[in-house]
């Protein structure tokens, strides 16, 4: 482009460039533990903690459960799954 023209719209326009600079800028700030590949569905979470769908998705619903909003998706990530389901332990009561 010579100086002074403009670009024309579409792929090039100020609005798509800062939409993906925030794309960009979102990518490079989610911490490096979360892969999105990694991530279990609400089956697969509910196969590894041998429950049903349904008990899953209570669990989100009530926030119970760490989970990931991709857009309108809800994802597990194994290694925090884990992770509370060590906090959730409950140790037996000795002798009274």
């Amino acid at each position: 482009m010579l100086p002074g023209e403009t670009a024309p719209l579409g792929k090039f326009s100020p609005a798509h460039t800062a939409q993906s600079r925030l794309i960009v800028m979102a990518a490079q700030t989610l911490p490096p533990a979360v892969s999105t590949s990694g991530l279990l569905d609400v089956r697969g979470a509910a196969e590894r903690l041998g429950v049903t769908d349904r008990f899953i998705r209570r669990l989100v619903e009530e926030r119970r459960i760490p989970f990931h909003k991709i857009g309108k998706l809800v994802r597990f990530d194994p290694v925090e799954v884990d992770r509370w389901i060590d906090t959730c332990r409950v140790e037996p009561r000795r002798g009274r």
